[in-house]
C-alpha cells in the first residue's frame, strides 16, 4: 500500500505515482485516519475474441474485475467505464451489450440495446455507483451513459440506476456480457477496455 503523507489541510494533493491495476492508494487526514481509499483496476489487454458459440445466450467477456467482500461502504463510489468493436457480424443478427455488477446473473448496470451492427462499430460506456448503506441488505445507486454502435448513432444516451440491492459482505464481480440473437461463426466482438475504480 502507497502512502501520501498528508492532504494539506483538505486541498487536493496532486501526485504522480503510476496505478498498477488492483493497487490501492490511502491518503490519511492529519490525524492520520484514511480520508480516501482508492482501488483502480485497468486491463492491460483487450479480451479474447468472443466466442460465438456461448454467446447466445449471454456470456461474460474474459475481462472482469472483482471488488473484495467487504470492501464497500457506505457513501464510497465505484466508477466502471468500458469499451469494444464489433469484430465481424453475421446478416442481420443484432448485438446487445450488458455492463453486469455480480457476474453474469447480477445485476444489468447499463445495457446497449440489440442492433443489426456492422463490422468495426465501436461501442462504450461508464457508470457512477454511489453506496448508500452496505451490509448484506445493502443498496446503491447511479448514473451514466452509453454510445452505442456507431454505424447506427453516436449519441450518448444517460442512464440512471434506482435504488439497487447489493451485498457487499461477499465479492462482487464487474463485467460486460455480449449476446448475440444467434449463434453464428461470424459474429465476434472484442471488449478492448474495462476500468473499475473504487473511490471512499
Amino acid at each position: 500500500m502507497s502512502q501520501i503523507p498528508e492532504m494539506m489541510g483538505g486541498r487536493e494533493l496532486n501526485h504522480d505515482i503510476p496505478l498498477a491495476e488492483g493497487m490501492n492508494i490511502t491518503y490519511p487526514n492529519s490525524t492520520g485516519d484514511v480520508a480516501l481509499t482508492r482501488q483502480l483496476s485497468v486491463n492491460t489487454a483487450a479480451s479474447a475474441v468472443d466466442v460465438p458459440a456461448v454467446s447466445h445466450p449471454e456470456a461474460l467477456y474474459d475481462l472482469t474485475y472483482t471488488i473484495p467482500a467487504n470492501s464497500l461502504a457506505a457513501g464510497m463510489r465505484v466508477r466502471i467505464g468500458f469499451q469494444g468493436v464489433v469484430v465481424d457480424n453475421n446478416g442481420t443478427d443484432t448485438l446487445s451489450v450488458i455492463l453486469r455488477l455480480g457476474g453474469l446473473a447480477g445485476t444489468a448496470l447499463v445495457t446497449i440495446v440489440g442492433a443489426n451492427v456492422a463490422d468495426a462499430d465501436f461501442f462504450s460506456g461508464e457508470i457512477v455507483l454511489h453506496i448508500r448503506t452496505a451490509g448484506a441488505s445493502g443498496t446503491f445507486v447511479g448514473h451514466g451513459y452509453v454510445s452505442g454502435f456507431t454505424s447506427i448513432s453516436t449519441a450518448m444516451v444517460q442512464v440512471a440506476v434506482a435504488s439497487t440491492a447489493i451485498n457487499t459482505t461477499v465479492a462482487q464481480v464487474v463485467g460486460v456480457g455480449a449476446d448475440w440473437s444467434a449463434v453464428s461463426a461470424d459474429n465476434e466482438s472484442r471488449l478492448e477496455m474495462l476500468t473499475v475504480e473504487v473511490l471512499g
